[in-house]
């Protein structure tokens, strides 16, 4: 099992030093002094080769198994001594983020046949990003390296200026131990998801790293309407339209109320039910949840909400065949303000109990996260799918996700593209009791 607690993937890959031009001459004699070191993640079976952690180009493999999945092709900087960097910020998406021009580097990733697709990353020391930070041109400097910059954060000593000059930078800054500088905590397992992540959706990877940052100093319902304009202005940019264009259309017509609501005594129990697609979240399964639970924000007799799904999942996330059906990003903007499914929640959170079993995806964990107490089945299965769709979390996950597990675990969760059982969610603080799934 990885840091997380999860079983490794299969095809992942170990983080190892190609031997190319390492100022180090420690590691291995072959090599050249006076360069920059390629690390990559190389295919399973390549041996490791350790070396010093320095400021470096590190390029992640990709699974050799996956064609479709191939997004950028070998990087090949010259010396460019006395140079400054190429400017490099997000690009629009389908195009390719070449790899920054350095001064006295020279990057080579390796033979063909190990290191034929693979995707450069930014290695910084900890002083070395520090000083980058406190630097007048540090948006332009950090954007140049990005959209992904692996940081070593042994030893960082952030203060304020620091976190403040960090809070606009439009890049996502992974590190191998928790920082107040560093977005997300990666180790060698995870960190070729996340690449893959970040080079295929980098604008939406960092609009989410960017939120994040400061969101666990806003309220309710500040976070709210900061997610909710991020996540409409997303809905008008290129990788979600590619994601829509990739994707075909399709309908589930609703036969019946999406959510049933009963009293028991001074019980309100309200359940998703949409079984036969997973209660995937549709904009009338959100307007009956915020009438449903309106009933218990107007009546202070009823001492428990107990919300749960219908079927073999609690839900799996907002109803795909309804993404980017409004008219436009602004009207999806303030409708979502208008019928606020997350406010509601949150509104009768300290009386709500969340029961989770099944695929708890997207709208799905991010609900039940306001909830006071979360039960989940040992068939749980969590997961914030959402930037690989050109999005971010919008159903309030960025506001109760991280309230519950911190920034640094929402993130891996959103940036990683893997799902949680139901122990890691409890060590993570976003399940508070497990039950068996009879």
């Amino acid at each position: 099992a990885d840091l997380f607690g999860l079983e490794p993937c299969r095809n992942r890959g170990n983080v190892v030093v190609a031997r190319q031009c390492h100022g180090d001459p420690s590691v291995g004699g072959a090599q050249e002094a006076g360069g920059f070191a390629a690390a990559a993640v190389a295919v399973p079976g390549e041996p490791r080769d350790g070396g010093p952690l320095g400021e470096h180009r590190q390029a992640v493999e990709l699974d050799t198994a996956c064609p479709g999945d191939r997004i950028a092709d070998r990087a090949d900087t010259g010396d460019q001594a006395c140079r400054r960097p190429e400017r490099r910020a997000v690009l629009p998406t389908g195009q390719r983020h070449a790899a920054a021009r350095r001064p006295r580097g020279h990057l080579t990733l390796g033979p063909a046949h190990a290191y034929s697709d693979a995707i450069p990353i930014e290695r910084l020391p900890g002083p070395r990003f520090v000083e980058l930070l406190r630097s007048p041109f540090a948006h332009e400097e950090l954007a140049d390296r990005g959209p992904l910059v692996l940081v070593d954060t042994d030893d960082i000593v952030a203060d304020a200026r620091d976190i403040g000059t960090l809070a606009s930078i439009p890049v996502v800054v992974a590190g191998d131990h928790r920082s107040q500088l560093v977005d997300i905590v990666v180790d060698d397992g995870s960190l070729e998801d996340i690449a893959r992540t970040v080079e295929r959706w980098p604008i939406a990877s960092v609009a989410l790293a960017v939120l994040l940052r400061s969101a666990e100093r806003r309220s309710v319902a500040d976070g709210l309407v900061a997610e909710s304009a991020v996540y409409s202005l997303l809905q008008a940019g290129p990788e979600f339209a590619r994601w829509r264009a990739e994707r075909p259309s399709g309908s589930h017509p609703q036969e019946g109320p999406a959510v049933r609501c009963e009293r028991e005594g001074d019980r309100l129990l309200v359940t998703l039910s949409r079984p036969g697609v997973h209660n995937a979240f549709s904009a009338a399964m959100r307007d009956e949840l915020v009438e449903a639970l309106a009933v218990a924000r107007a009546d202070l007799s009823i001492k428990t909400v107990v919300l749960s799904g219908e079927g073999k999942s609690f839900c799996s996330g907002g109803d795909l065949d309804e993404f980017g059906s409004r008219p436009d990003p602004a009207t999806a903007h303030v409708l979502r303000l208008q019928r606020s499914a997350p406010l509601a929640v949150a509104s009768v959170a300290e009386r709500l109990e969340a029961r989770l079993h099944g695929a708890c995806l997207g709208a799905g964990i991010e609900l039940a996260a306001f909830a006071r107490h979360v039960v989940a089945t040992e068939d749980a299965a969590i997961g914030l799918p959402e930037v690989t769709l050109g999005l971010i979390p919008g159903a309030g996950g960025t506001v109760s996700v991280t309230a519950r597990a911190g920034r640094h675990n929402t993130a891996w969760l959103a940036l990683s593209g893997s799902t949680i059982d139901a122990d890691t969610a409890r060590a993570w603080g976003l399940v508070d009791e497990i039950v068996d799934s009879t």
